[in-house]
């Protein structure tokens, strides 16, 4: 309501006067009188500071009624306000703040000053009330700036126009190593690096000059010298008419964030076992040196290296003993290499060197003797001493190829035609490696087509007893039906498989169709003894074998006792504790288990005897050497011997003529089999084998 329409309060005895009255209702100020705690006048200044439509809506309350319950020094309002009273009638005036809530709920700060007016019948009190929200407000702002200041973790430094510094904050002390006594007065400059040039300043203060701020990264050096990756904003600050009164800087430290950045490229490009440069980096190594190769003329080796039966340090001391020996491995080759060569972990217990700038291929000849030499050194691990031979494919640029990709196809081709010499050795690439590969890669997606459109089957040879020819047996042999090449025997496409890894598909396959294909044959009433089907080493490091045993079994129907797993020597002789269990639980279950090719591998007899087998199979190499070779025959007898003291069936693999047959049952043997009775066929006539003159293989 407006001052003159505000209804005239009816003023004490005090403000009889016409000039007091007219003070006391136009003042700016708000003014009260009270008697005895309560309000007695109020002029329309008060009633409008308060909320108050009407000041006569004030009279006969007590300031309690109007304030808030708790005041800023904690006591109830009733209690101050009578305290306050008393005080100012004895010790006269009191100047205090007080928080008054409005009929709208509002909190307002006043500052009061409390007055006694002294008349002749009695003394009462002024109180003059002044509106200091706006100044609280302000007051809670800065404190709250203030704490900021002193609490964030980011450094805040503050300077003049001259940029002389005036204040920094703990952080900034904490992060600079500088006290703030130390920086009063001085620039910023006392924090420079060096690592930024003129330009990069320049740059900096021409950016706050035009827009006012200025944000980047800046590397300073701390009180101690270490140099400090900082994110920085630089704001200016400006007085009324526009001049430049301060600068201020917030300073985030980046020094955890570069580390974590820096861990994070350096596990991006290197191997986290031994620390050196990964496919990645070596591909990127490889690219600089190719193109500094160009420009000098000179010539350049790729060298892919493979550790010799690795499997077995891992199978037979952990792969913590195989994870320290990839160590020293790398240690030792690193140690051998110039500045300018790569040495990489490709992955596994693969390996490449990158040599830039050689002469020609004596250069690269000379460095895989020398990786030969070092890995020909015992190793040591747990007081046990090995050595770790390996494998190495050379390609040379420019002659066997000018691009990254090129280099590392026919160095890793080289590498496979290394292993496939024998092994710790060292092959150069040549063009025919590239053509062999290609041909190998395309047989290997044609067996895959050929797994899906069924042209893989099994055939079958009779096992059969040497005196009487009765079939006893009968072993399922994988054949290929060729869409372009015809019939092809597993000489021609296993090899492949198994470096490709289709060899677990495979085998499981031709198992599911033997197991079928004898299912078939009982229901027919047929009788066969056993199939015979052989598991490769991959279906053993692919899965639970039992299970998969066990579920064909169970899905084609075919009872456990008519089934025989024939397992090389060499993949037995690998396998582990639980995976040896696992055919034990097989041969529980009633199929049968049987060491194939015996006689090529290295089993201990200990060994032999633990085995969970009832046969062995021996290896057709002795059985065509019997005639010729006095040493063949004395070691088919010892194997039979052997198998007789465990107990153990025997069945003569390869035989193709009568004086081999005769021979075998001379020395013992019962069971044999081979194309003097039969070949591989996919439908064989299950009744008793008449010898009959041998044929080649189809």
């Amino acid at each position: 309501m407006k001052d003159d329409v505000v209804p005239p309060t009816t003023p004490a005895p005090a403000l009889s006067s016409s000039l007091t009255q007219t003070l006391f209702l136009h003042s700016e100020d708000g003014m009260l009188i009270l008697r005895d705690g309560h309000f007695i006048a109020c002029n329309p200044a008060a009633a409008r500071m308060l909320g108050w439509e009407d000041p006569q809506q004030l009279i006969g309350l007590r300031p309690e009624a109007i304030s808030s319950q708790l005041q800023p020094d904690g006591s109830s309002a009733a209690e101050r306000a009578q305290n306050l009273l008393e005080t100012a009638l004895i010790e006269g005036a009191q100047r205090f703040e007080w928080v008054h809530v409005t009929p709208q709920g509002e909190h307002l700060w006043l500052e009061v000053v409390l007055t006694p007016l002294h008349l002749e019948d009695e003394t009462l009190c002024c109180a003059t009330l002044r509106d200091i929200s706006g100044r609280k407000e302000m007051e809670r702002r800065l404190q709250l700036s203030a704490k900021v200041f002193t609490a964030t973790r980011d450094g805040i430094l503050i300077t003049d126009a001259e940029s002389r510094i005036l204040q920094v904050n703990d952080a900034f002390a904490r992060m600079t190593g500088y006290t703030e006594d130390e920086l009063i007065g001085l620039t910023p400059r006392i924090l420079q690096s060096g690592h930024h040039n003129d330009d990069f300043y320049r740059a900096m203060w021409e950016s706050i000059q035009r827009e006012g701020s200025w944000s980047g990264e800046l590397w300073d050096r701390s009180k101690y010298g270490t140099l400090q990756p900082k994110w920085v904003t630089i704001s200016r600050v400006t007085g009324a008419y526009g001049e430049v009164v301060n600068y201020i800087a917030v300073f985030s430290d980046l020094t955890e964030l570069k580390r974590s950045q820096e861990r994070l490229q350096f596990q991006a490009y290197h191997d986290a076992l031994t620390g050196l440069a990964n496919r990645l980096l070596f591909k990127d190594r490889m690219a600089r040196a190719l193109e500094r190769s160009r420009q000098s003329g000179e010539q350049l080796a790729v060298l892919f290296i493979d550790l010799d039966h690795f499997k077995d340090v891992n199978d037979s001391l952990g792969h913590t003993a195989g994870d320290r020996v990839l160590r020293q491995v790398a240690h030792r080759l690193q140690a051998r290499l110039g500045a300018d060569d790569t040495l990489a972990r490709l992955g596994g217990d693969e390996f490449s060197i990158c040599l830039a700038e050689i002469r020609d291929h004596r250069d690269a000849l000379a460095c895989a003797e020398t990786v030969h030499q070092e890995l020909e050194r015992p190793f040591q691990y747990s007081r046990r001493w090995f050595q770790c031979r390996c494998s190495i494919g050379i390609s040379m640029y420019p002659d066997n190829g000018e691009t990254v990709e090129a280099l590392v196809r026919n160095a890793d081709s080289a590498l496979h035609k290394a292993k496939a010499d024998g092994r710790n050795t060292t092959c150069f690439y040549a063009e025919e490696l590239t053509e062999h590969a290609q041909r190998r890669l395309d047989l290997a997606q044609e067996m895959r087509q050929g797994l899906q459109r069924g042209e893989l089957v099994p055939y079958f040879q009779h096992q059969v007893e040497l005196r009487t020819g009765q079939i006893v047996g009968i072993e399922a042999l994988v054949r290929w039906h060729h869409p372009d090449r015809g019939l092809l025997a597993p000489g021609a496409f296993i090899s492949v498989a198994e470096e490709v890894g289709t060899m677990a598909a495979l085998g499981e396959d031709i198992l599911h169709q033997a197991c079928q294909q004898g299912r078939t044959w009982l229901d027919q009433g047929r009788e066969f003894g056993r199939i015979a089907v052989n598991l490769s080493g991959a279906q053993f490091h692919n899965g639970n074998i039992e299970k998969t045993v066990l579920r064909t079994l169970e899905q084609t129907g075919l009872p456990a006792r008519h089934l025989e797993l024939e397992i090389t020597e060499s993949t037995i002789m690998d396998l582990t504790p639980r995976t040896l269990e696992r055919l034990a639980a097989l041969r529980r279950a009633g199929v049968s288990l049987s060491i194939d090719d015996f006689g090529t591998g290295y089993s201990s007899l200990l060994y032999l005897k633990r085995l969970p087998i009832n046969r062995v199979k021996i290896d057709r190499g002795f059985i065509w050497d019997m005639e010729t070779t006095p040493e063949s025959r004395s070691i088919v007898e010892t194997i039979l011997q052997l198998a007789h003291v465990l107990g153990l069936e025997v069945v003569a693999e390869g035989v193709e003529t009568l004086q081999q047959r005769d021979q075998l049952i001379d020395a013992g043997c019962r069971v044999g089999q081979g194309f003097l009775w039969a070949r591989p066929e996919p439908h064989p006539q299950l009744r008793c084998c008449r010898p009959q003159a041998p044929n080649d293989p189809p």
